[in-house]
């Protein structure tokens, strides 16, 4: 090998060796953002029990949570100078706040009212599979046999993971599927919207419109500002760590690993809830099929995101 084709080789060994170790880097950055977003999100009972315990309302916690992620997601629009959505699509955005954005959260927190947190949170997570279902009914789109099974496999999470349902079971549970509910109705609607419009700029007007929302909730039930270090501490963690920061992070990831592995490394977010649950705000143990059940529910969401990934592949 003559001197030169010796340079030239070793060159691309360099430079192979220098993209295997940016990728490495960049799979790891990704990891970590998801790993942060899920623990942010699992640790929202915590942030909202702070609040909660000093007399705060659940309609004024979620006001301040919103208006302050509001105020700082309107300077990022400012600052960057993007511009604001308008036309037939702003109506859309507001719909996706005021409304479903706020039934979300108001079943979720009141929820946590009625069964531990971890069990909220596991429910929630039977979302990608009333997706399956909500797509199938309202566009047509085609139920596979493996996607019907996650689904069929989630409901039976369901069941397992209620457990004893005395009357405020019931409550918990119903709570925890309409949250779910809300929730995938808002990923339906998005993944039609946010594409045309930019996240940025769609989180903004989904965050500000919920904030008005719950403003004129908690004006209405004469609801009062947190009267203690402890009751903004919270509001401000809910809107900062659990808001901002987590959805940033996780679309950090997505960007760097893709949907799916973002998708599956976010289901640790049921087993923060848990441990916060259980080992800070003391509540009561779940039993061994609750946590069968919401195994069932983790295996469901994760089938349903790596089938979604196969079937765009395929396309």
């Amino acid at each position: 090998m003559t001197p030169v084709a010796e340079s030239s080789s070793s060159l691309a060994n360099s430079s192979l060796r220098t993209n295997v170790a940016n990728q490495r880097s960049r799979v790891l950055q990704g990891t970590l953002f998801v790993l942060f977003a899920a623990a942010s999100f699992g640790f929202m009972p915590l942030f909202n029990s702070w609040s909660s315990s000093v007399g705060v309302k659940t309609e004024m916690i979620q006001f301040l949570r919103f208006g302050i992620a509001g105020i700082v997601l309107t300077c990022v629009m400012l600052v960057q100078r993007r511009r604001w959505p308008v036309g037939p699509l702003l109506p859309v955005l507001i719909f996706m706040g005021a409304g479903l954005y706020v039934l979300e959260s108001l079943a979720y927190f009141h929820g946590l009212r009625f069964a531990a947190s971890g069990l909220i949170v596991l429910l929630l997570y039977t979302c990608p599979a009333m997706v399956a279902v909500m797509a199938r009914v309202l566009f047509g789109t085609h139920l596979r046999p493996a996607k019907l099974a996650a689904v069929i496999t989630a409901v039976i999470g369901v069941g397992l993971s209620a457990g004893p349902l005395g009357l405020e079971n019931w409550r918990g549970l119903a709570l925890g599927l309409g949250c779910a509910c809300s929730y995938a109705s808002y990923i339906i609607i998005s993944s039609r919207v946010i594409p045309r419009v930019g996240a940025i700029e769609a989180a903004t007007v989904v965050v500000l419109s919920a904030a008005t929302v719950y403003g004129l909730l908690a004006w209405r039930l004469h609801e009062h500002l947190p009267e203690t270090v402890m009751g903004w501490t919270g509001a401000s963690c809910l809107a900062l760590l659990s808001t901002i920061l987590a959805i940033t992070a996780f679309l950090a990831g997505v960007q760097r690993i893709g949907p799916v592995s973002a998708a599956t490394l976010s289901t640790i977010e049921p087993l923060v809830a848990v441990i916060v649950s259980q080992w800070v705000l003391k509540e009561s143990p779940m039993s061994v099929l609750q946590y069968l059940g919401g195994s069932l529910i983790i295996i469901a969401a994760v089938a349903c995101a790596h089938l979604d990934r196969t079937r765009k592949s395929a396309s």
